[in-house]
């Protein structure tokens, strides 16, 4: 019998190392610790990242989760504040790439980042899943390859980097729910055999609040069995920021502080379940 990988809302193991910073290109040099602008522009993907940073109606538009208290921490320290807003991610990285904007949450390591960004020590890590309906767990458990995967009806979140599942240039995407209300609904009705998704956000959603059992009723999460690396994600600090420099020196500085005294880990074990 080939083993499946479901994974149990309740044994979720959320272990997490802090990788250091990857910066293949190099830093400006023009601005130091003494140009932080007293507000730091941040930019959010309106669809949300829970529980790293989203939005709920209560809030009346106001951005939460960990990646927000995070960056008040280290910027409370600094007597710094953030001003958030929320909108489509491809403009968040317009917007950096003409230093509209200082930084953008929940960056993830790339080429095409590294053009964009500068990019400080990563604070958190995550999971490649796959999201498929309770009907399809059968199915789900002989999806132990790529190659099968391929053989399904995929979905995708658009602009999401899903290379270490499948690379991009083999996938088709049968459709492109643009959040996880979407991504179940297509699950439904069938237009989907199964969506690839990340790990913390079902379980941090849920753990958090951020989503309710409700709103993934019927749904199952399963960890992809051959990708055994975690995702590193990062603060992206736009180039063309005026203070780019004196920010990612903030801010690489302190998460690499807050990993080694253990405040990192404390503050993300709010918004991950333990187990």
């Amino acid at each position: 019998m080939i083993p499946y990988y479901r994974l149990s809302l309740t044994c979720l193991l959320c272990t997490f190392m802090v990788a250091g910073p990857l910066c293949a290109l190099g830093q400006p040099e023009a601005d130091d610790d003494h140009d932080l602008p007293a507000i730091i522009r941040v930019c959010v993907d309106e669809t949300g990242f829970p529980p790293f940073s989203y939005d709920l109606p209560e809030n009346r538009g106001r951005v939460v989760g960990f990646n927000v208290d995070l960056l008040t921490m280290i910027l409370d320290d600094a007597g710094l504040r953030a001003e958030y807003q929320m909108i489509p991610w491809r403009r968040c990285l317009a917007m950096a790439e003409s230093g509209e904007v200082d930084v953008l949450l929940d960056v993830q390591d790339s080429a095409e980042r590294q053009r964009l960004l500068l990019i400080p020590a990563s604070h958190y890590e995550t999971r490649a899943a796959m999201l498929a309906t309770a009907r399809n767990r059968d199915l789900m458990q002989i999806i132990t390859t790529k190659e099968r995967l391929l053989a399904l009806d995929v979905c995708r979140m658009p602009g999401w980097d899903t290379s270490s599942v499948v690379p991009a240039s083999e996938l088709i995407p049968a459709g492109e729910p643009h959040n996880l209300a979407a991504a179940v609904t297509m699950l439904r009705l069938g237009r989907c055999d199964l969506v690839i998704y990340t790990a913390e956000l079902f379980t941090g959603g849920l753990h958090s609040g951020a989503i309710t059992p409700d709103d993934v009723e019927g749904i199952n999460i399963y960890v992809v069995p051959w990708v055994q690396e975690k995702v590193p994600k990062f603060f992206g600090i736009s180039r063309q920021a005026p203070a780019a420099q004196a920010i990612y020196n903030l801010l690489d500085s302190s998460i690499k502080e807050l990993h080694a005294n253990g405040e990192l880990a404390r503050l993300l074990s709010l918004y991950l379940p333990s187990e």
